[in-house]
């Protein structure tokens, strides 16, 4: 058997540049992006999720909030903490 393609060493992450939005996925605050208040809106007609937890294992105890919402909410985040995205996109500016 043969692989072909390209590999990224191990370790080695690309980084990311997001101007105005966080598209839907999971970020480290203070990492991906700053600490603060943020405007989080739905992509699209259907109903958007945002989890902020205390690490990234997705266990119930690490949740500290956590909404289903439509349209748009506000939130904030501290250092260190971790925001899942799900059908919604976090305003940057």
């Amino acid at each position: 058997m043969f692989i072909t393609g390209t590999m990224n060493t191990i370790g080695v992450v690309p980084e990311v540049d997001f101007k105005d939005v966080l598209p839907e996925g999971m970020y480290c605050v203070g990492i991906d992006f700053p600490a603060g208040n943020y405007k989080v809106i739905t992509m699209g007609s259907f109903d958007g999720y945002f989890e902020v937890s205390s690490n990234s294992s997705h266990s119930f105890g690490s949740i500290i909030m956590n909404d289903f919402f439509r349209g748009e909410t506000h939130l904030t985040v501290h250092d260190g903490q971790y925001l899942m995205l799900s059908n919604a996109e976090l305003k940057l500016q």
